[in-house]
């Protein structure tokens, strides 16, 4: 009976030392963990704007790079997304941060998704930067220009002065894209006309325009299209009737003068252009 078992003993042990333990699926809570607190110290430090706070947790061949590029400071920040790789040894992090953008003389609040990357170095999570060939931005595909050598690294270099360093600077080169040709509608009021500004898309990708309402009798705002695709141009046309039959007063419309404004958007940038409208009265055409 001993024999028996022995002969069995020998006969399975090999079978058991043929099946490794499976991998595992997720990172450990403490490793984690770690990884979060490294995250919100890169992040907060940018929230309060004080940037050398963020140095002992980014990689020391990736300091001076972040030192050399401008830094912008958010209104908040949050991790949104972690995708480990490498046995759990490196991470490519979405923050989700808020700012403001000042383009064209208007402040707006805006949120964009920020990658960064995420490697363990003697035990402890470090920020480090890839040299990267384009970035995803929730406008389209911002290209960067290649070294003279594309295959070599660089991580202590900044990039090209075309693509910021900031995400806010980059964003702010994105927004300018989009271009009105003018911002001054000149109008007569005793007589049919019309004057129009010309939207021009210079993104990768769509956009969407609007106009609000002027509420002035007489005055229609016409837009030759509503969506843009990448590189098209649409007109907005103002057009301003005496005899137009929601007038109740024809010949008060006639003497109309004075300036009003209507307000331009353009979606998903957030961006407002003011259309300043001058009407200036003449004697309507004798019948």
């Amino acid at each position: 009976m001993k024999a028996w078992k022995i002969c069995l003993a020998l006969l399975t042990a090999p079978v058991f030392a043929q099946s490794p333990a499976a991998p595992a699926e997720n990172p450990s809570p403490e490793s984690e963990a770690a990884l979060r607190a490294r995250i919100d110290q890169f992040y907060q430090a940018q929230v309060t704007g004080k940037f050398r706070l963020a140095i002992p947790v980014i990689a020391e061949e990736s300091q001076d790079w972040f030192i050399s590029v401008g830094q912008s400071t958010y209104k908040s920040c949050a991790t949104t997304k972690i995708e480990y790789s490498e046995n759990f040894t490196k991470a490519l992090v979405t923050e989700t941060c808020l700012g403001e953008f000042r383009v064209h003389g208007h402040r707006m609040p805006v949120t964009l998704p920020i990658p960064s990357n995420w490697k363990v170095i003697d035990g402890q999570w470090y920020w480090y930067h890839i040299r990267e060939t384009e970035v995803r931005t929730p406008f389209g595909i911002a290209r960067i220009p290649p070294q003279d050598d594309p295959d070599a690294p660089d991580t202590t270099q900044p990039p090209p002065p075309m693509i910021p360093g900031s995400p806010f600077a980059m964003a702010q080169n994105i927004l300018q894209l989009v271009k009105v040709d003018k911002t001054d509608i000149r109008l007569e009021s005793g007589k049919a006309n019309e004057d129009a500004v010309e939207v021009t898309n210079g993104m990768s990708g769509p956009i969407s325009i609007s106009v609000d309402n002027t509420g002035q009798q007489g005055l229609t705002v016409k837009l030759e299209k509503t969506e843009l695709k990448a590189g098209e141009k649409a007109r907005v046309v103002f057009r301003y009737n005496p005899e137009d039959p929601s007038i109740g007063c024809s010949d008060c419309a006639a003497r109309v003068s004075g300036e009003i404004t209507a307000t331009l958007h353009v979606q998903p940038t957030a961006q407002t252009y003011q259309i300043r409208i001058l009407i200036s009265r003449t004697e309507p055409p004798k019948k």
